[in-house]
């Protein structure tokens, strides 16, 4: 009987194990192995999701602006819902978005936030209805479906995102600026890591799925004080997912995205540690003219800090300008303003610093200049995420 007693409960153990197992998040846990059109669009089962896009844009008298648009994906808990209805989901769409606007020195943003019910917020991918395309090169909404026909869609109340294999639309609102824009690209996509597997700390699972598109080619329009101006320029677009949080004793992290004039591009992160220095995961990416990629280690990459700034509103100091060196690559970075803090209470409750930069150096020796955006988390307290 005791014999019997023990099989019953170690078949029980196994069950239960088996249930809670079942209930994880999708963790990350080695390379990625990205096959386009399907991963431009989300990956419900990961915790955490982004699809991310700045640029650098132009005015028609040649005034300067840069834009972020953001559309987060979180997953609320594991498994499904029970008695599903039509308000019960699992996935919540944040979105966060911002105008830079140079010649007058000011920072324009906005945020939102819906549950993925209702037609309040949600996606649709290739094979599901409502993506087959009704005329040449777009689908029946107007936008992009790309040379094969298929489209991600992606909206949050009256933002939208739409990913075809040649060409990206996005619009955004809030209450004083939005934007309509079109952005064909350029080079990529590009995976970071191995094959798109991006540690993020010690464990294997420690780490997202990343890819990026580091060139893009823009046009559309901006709205700004009651006016309409149309613009042209160039952006970068990530998109990560991952079911991990960061590692304990990490705090937040600085993160760089840049177009340089020499044709090429470069992408770092460094990871923070709470008693000062950077993480051994820090890494990051150079992207060659022609596509072919450089890893670059923790060990290979420095950053020093040339000035702050403190925010009027968080009171976070952040750094304002910086040195950047990895190998054959020194670079001196400087914001367009010092002001482009996004402070997100309703939907993320972080705050950070996300900015139009300009860069000067030299890359192999030779001169070189550059343009792109910097993200700054963790500075006015240890980065932890709502959702």
């Amino acid at each position: 009987m005791r014999r019997t007693h023990i099989v019953l409960l170690a078949a029980l153990c196994l069950l239960l194990a088996s249930q809670v197992f079942a209930q994880e998040f999708a963790p990350v846990t080695g390379p990625c192995d990205f096959e386009f059109p399907r991963d431009h669009g989300p990956h419900p089962g990961h915790k955490t999701e982004w699809w991310y896009y700045t640029g650098a844009l132009k005015g028609p008298s040649g005034e300067r602006y840069g834009f972020q648009f953001t559309i987060f994906r979180s997953r609320i808990k594991p498994g499904e819902p029970e008695h599903a209805t039509g308000w019960r989901t699992n996935q919540i769409l944040l979105g966060h978005a911002a105008i830079t606007d140079v010649s007058r020195r000011r920072h324009r943003q906005h945020e939102a936030v819906s549950r993925a019910a209702l037609d309040l917020a949600g996606w649709s991918t290739p094979g599901t209805p409502g993506t087959a395309p009704t005329a040449a090169g777009t689908d029946e909404t107007g936008n992009p479906a790309g040379k094969d026909g298929q489209v991600v869609r992606i909206f949050l109340r009256d933002w939208s995102l739409a990913i075809a294999s040649d060409a990206h639309r996005l619009e955004a609102r809030g209450p004083d600026f939005s934007y309509d824009l079109a952005l064909a690209p350029r080079k990529g996509p590009i995976a970071h890591g191995e094959r798109g597997y991006s540690q993020k700390g010690v464990k294997p699972e420690s780490a997202s799925c990343y890819y990026s598109i580091p060139r893009m080619e823009v046009s559309g329009s901006i709205q700004l004080d009651g006016k309409t101006i149309p613009v042209t320029g160039e952006a970068w677009m990530d998109q990560e997912y991952s079911s991990a949080p960061l590692e304990p004793g990490i705090s937040g992290w600085d993160w760089f995205s840049l177009r340089l004039s020499d044709g090429s591009d470069l992408m770092v992160f460094f990871l923070r540690v709470e008693k000062g220095g950077f993480g051994p995961a820090t890494g990051g990416t150079l992207i060659a003219p022609d596509g072919r990629t450089t890893r670059i280690s923790a060990s290979q990459l420095t950053l020093a800090s040339t000035g702050s700034w403190t925010s009027p509103r968080s009171k976070a100091r952040y750094p304002a300008g910086w040195k950047l060196t990895a190998p054959g690559i020194a670079l001196t970075l400087a914001p367009e303003i010092p002001d482009q803090e996004m402070n997100t209470p309703l939907s993320t409750g972080v705050n950070y610093w996300e900015g139009l930069v300009r860069a000067v150096g030299a890359v192999d020796g030779k001169p070189v200049t550059g343009e792109g955006y910097v993200e700054l988390t963790g500075y006015n307290k240890a980065f932890t995420a709502r959702y």
